[in-house]
């Protein structure tokens, strides 16, 4: 068991943790190097400013954990239990979430290119001024999030439960949005230009100052949208 453990700032390589406590340990501004955290329980963990890439989280346990302005490309969080985890400007590009609960998480300014996130839960996050370009987050519930201003140009969110979602002043272009739950979004000045919203739910939805230019619609519901500002 290394509950509360303190290993800040260390350098750590080939080094497996699979299956470990950690607990309200310390790797903040560690330098992880093909690190193993599979099936840890590291519920409140700091991994704050650490160096993580390519390192093995998945089916871990993170609920609470920090990963603030951390270096992840290509770390791996499938399956992982990521309630109220903290990831403020945290490089997660070429990442996996694939299955992931991300419920509650704070996560403004996250950078999740190219990430795989299909079926990861994200009800109730934040992640404001994130950029998920290219992103692939299909089939997940994603209700009530909040992505304003975010990036998420060329974006795969097909069947998407976003009912809720604050999406004000975001970039979707180019996005595929097919099959995806809007009810009641809030889109207002967003870049939807090129977006497929083929059969999306957009009922009671806020595009007040959108861009739709050349987005395709067919059979979308568009019942009580909101479409003109005045």
């Amino acid at each position: 068991r290394l509950d509360g453990a303190d290993l800040g700032g260390s350098e750590l390589e080939d080094c497996s943790f699979e299956g470990a406590s950690l607990e309200e340990a310390s790797f903040e501004g560690a330098s992880v190097v093909r690190g193993v955290f599979a099936k840890a329980r590291a519920a409140a963990c700091n991994f704050a400013e650490a160096r993580l890439e390519g390192v093995g989280f998945a089916d871990a346990v993170l609920d609470g954990a920090v990963f603030t302005e951390a270096e992840m490309s290509g770390a791996s969080f499938a399956r992982a239990s990521l309630v109220e985890v903290r990831l403020y400007d945290a490089d997660v590009t070429d990442g996996c979430f694939e299955q992931a609960d991300l419920s509650a998480a704070r996560a403004d300014g996250v950078r999740l290119v190219r990430a795989r996130c299909d079926e990861a839960r994200a009800d109730g996050a934040v992640m404001d001024d994130a950029d998920l370009t290219d992103v692939c987050w299909r089939k997940a519930s994603l209700r009530d999030m909040s992505l304003v201003r975010v990036r998420a140009a060329r974006a795969q969110l097909l069947a998407v439960d976003l009912r809720g979602g604050q999406l004000a002043q975001g970039t979707f272009v180019d996005a595929d949005l097919r099959g995806s739950n809007l009810m009641e979004a809030n889109l207002t000045k967003s870049d939807l230009e090129r977006a497929d919203l083929r059969g999306c739910n957009l009922y009671g939805a806020d595009l007040a100052d959108a861009s739709v230019d050349d987005a395709k619609l067919t059979e979308a519901i568009l019942g009580n949208t909101i479409v003109d500002p005045s």
